[in-house]
């Protein structure tokens, strides 16, 4: 398969369980973020692995975050912020002051996305069609 179809047929997993990727694979991948185009030069530097038991620990910190910005979240909702699927996942708890300092980031460190990984346990999600051209102006000939 080339780098094209991979692009094209991309989609998210719907579940994730053990095993993650290996070390091998991590290596790769964490390679591959460290050569990716970026603006500026502003290369990602530091990436911190979440496994085992620390799963459940950054879970609990989740939903701790969650409970302090959205105080009326039911108790299920919670659950659902601790217990994750796959995804890249940014927002508050990229920007929140206690989460960064749980994990070890100082405050003029920026954290730039949670990438969740492991094996997906459920069918693929269908690869959805995207259409773009209503996404793309050309400036040059915009009146």
């Amino acid at each position: 398969m080339q780098a094209i179809d991979v692009l094209l047929t991309r989609r998210s997993a719907r579940t994730l369980a053990e095993p993650g990727p290996d070390e091998g694979a991590l290596g790769l991948i964490f390679a591959s973020a460290a050569h990716a185009p970026d603006h500026g030069r502003l290369r990602p530097w530091r990436f911190v692995l979440v496994r085992g038991a620390a799963r459940e620990r950054l879970g609990k910190l989740f939903a701790e975050h969650a409970r302090r910005v959205r105080p009326e979240l039911s108790a299920e909702a919670l659950e659902r912020e601790r217990v994750k699927d796959a995804m890249w996942r940014t927002g508050g708890l990229a920007y929140d002051e206690l989460v960064k300092r749980a994990l070890g980031f100082g405050p003029t460190d920026a954290i730039v996305g949670f990438l969740y990984l492991g094996t997906e346990t459920g069918p693929p999600a269908p690869v959805e069609s995207r259409e773009w051209r209503d996404r793309v102006r050309d400036w040059g000939t915009a009146g």
